[in-house]
């Protein structure tokens, strides 16, 4: 991470560096269970931007891509509750989740008030999501959950924030 700046422009580079590595032990009380084993890295490019229009106003923009490993749980994870109607299994073929996420925006500081608007997009490739694989939540046929990677996700949206304060300590935020 560093920081550059070129008159009212300030660039703000980094790159992230992941790794993990799963490798359970043997679990004597559970010995038919075969827990999975996982490793991984990636290196992360992050740019964000911020450009100075004036007295308490900024222009900002971030692109970020992202990594998340699956957590142990995730991958090895098993319970059943028979007489609810519900089990989780493992999944020992959970990928990485990767996100590339864009964000811009303008914030403006005055003396007593702050106000913030940000517009955001975010693509996932192999979201991790716990879902009902199969099942009915019955006895007979319980409902199976199980963390499965989801192709394709997407998030978007927008985001407001408004505060003000007096000098005497009243504050309101929206």
């Amino acid at each position: 991470a560093g920081e550059i700046t070129f008159g009212p422009v300030t660039l703000h580079p980094a790159l992230r560096f992941d790794h993990y590595n799963l490798s359970p032990d043997k679990d004597p009380l559970l010995p038919s269970f075969a827990a999975a084993k996982q490793s991984g890295s990636r290196v992360s490019p992050k740019l964000g931007a911020v450009v100075k229009i004036g007295e308490g106003v900024r222009l900002f923009a971030n692109y970020a891509q992202g990594f998340k490993a699956p957590e142990p749980s995730q991958v090895n994870q098993f319970f059943e509750n028979l007489n609810s109607g519900y089990t989780s299994i493992p999944n020992p073929n959970l990928r990485p989740e990767t996100s590339e996420a864009f964000e811009a925006g303008i914030r403006f500081l005055g003396r007593n008030v702050r106000l913030d608007l940000t517009g955001f997009h975010v693509d996932y490739d192999n979201f991790i999501s716990q879902e009902v694989v199969s099942g009915a939540f019955t006895v007979a046929n319980p409902a199976v959950f199980q963390f499965i990677n989801i192709n394709r996700a997407q998030v978007k949206g927008a985001e407001a924030r408004f505060e003000v304060w007096t000098d005497k300590g009243f504050t309101g935020r929206l």
